[in-house]
């Protein structure tokens, strides 16, 4: 994945990509409208998150156990 300019294309509405600012930082963003976003910095760059990783899980490993209460079923 590429890093896309602002002042070429800005994300959809209402949707959260990894941005990067003029002072360097790279975090989560909401591109909101018109070039607004969810953060005070000053987005110069945006991209898509990428797809996260498959997670197999072998017979030799516990499962996951769930915390909380107990459903009623």
């Amino acid at each position: 994945m590429d890093w896309i300019s602002v002042k070429d294309r800005l994300p959809d509405n209402f949707h959260e990509v990894i941005i990067a600012t003029d002072d360097s930082r790279v975090k989560s963003a909401m591109h909101m409208v018109d070039g607004k976003w969810n953060t005070f910095l000053n987005v110069t760059h945006w991209m898509e998150y990428p797809e996260a990783p498959e997670v197999v899980v072998s017979d030799e490993e516990e499962p996951i156990k769930k915390r909380g209460r107990k459903s009623k079923v």
